[in-house]
């Protein structure tokens, strides 16, 4: 993946400016200095993971395998959605860090079995001030920030189909690895809201039009989508 875009450079999703301008250089090098210290913890398929919350107490989280979920805790709203390397808990790290009031609880989500890895807080901060880590770290909360944005604008007055559409093209986009774990009914009523009555309609008209080939669940190709239903 690339770390640099030029002018000519154009993104249909969202989810496309995420993957092909995701810092892979700074995640690298972070993780090259951190996963030594990290305690390994292994996320099942389906279980969830409380940010902060466990008994590892305070810090980040490394995804080194596996498509990772975050959801609000307290609105059970899903946010984004990653596959590594990615590392999670940076913002909550600095709001526990300054003591900051009114922090965001977040909840890992395993949408695929997944490897993560826990550093504490301390040690995270220590070995960023050691390492000189200050720089990429701002480089990928400055990226994580800039696709928050590009996603809630692009969701903006969308009707139930162009939410489904834009989740297809999401799914279509994730590593064939992971993609083929997951069930797309079930992953855009958790993170849309809306019926599954409507969701399969959708899903069945636009198979049944040649757009989309899903079995048992599983997305296998996506042509051209309709820009309306």
């Amino acid at each position: 993946m690339k770390t640099h875009i030029t002018d000519n450079d154009v993104f249909d999703h969202y989810f496309s400016f995420a993957v092909k301008t995701k810092p892979m250089k700074a995640i690298e090098t972070i993780f090259s200095h951190l996963l030594p210290y990290g305690k390994k913890i292994f996320l099942k398929k389906g279980k969830n993971y409380r940010l902060n919350e466990e008994d590892e107490g305070v810090g980040v989280i490394l995804i080194t395998d596996g498509l990772v979920s975050t959801i609000n805790s307290d609105s059970g709203l899903f946010i984004s959605t990653l596959y590594p390397p990615s590392i999670i808990g940076l913002c909550h790290g600095y709001g526990a860090f300054y003591n900051v009031p009114g922090t965001i609880r977040s909840t890992l989500h395993a949408e695929t079995d997944a490897t993560l890895y826990f550093v504490p807080l301390q040690l995270f901060v220590n070995t960023a001030d050691r390492k000189e880590l200050w720089h990429h770290v701002a480089r990928i909360l400055a990226h994580r920030i800039i696709t928050m944005v590009n996603k809630e604008r692009s969701y903006i007055g969308m009707d139930s189909y162009s939410i489904i559409k834009s989740m297809i093209q999401e799914v279509w986009l994730y590593p064939d690895i992971y993609r083929l774990q997951i069930s797309l009914p079930k992953f855009i009523q958790k993170r849309s809201g809306l019926s599954r009555s409507r969701i399969m309609k959708i899903l069945f008209d636009l198979k049944l039009g040649g757009y989309i080939n899903i079995v048992n669940g599983k997305l296998l190709s996506v042509g051209k989508l309709p820009s309306s239903y």
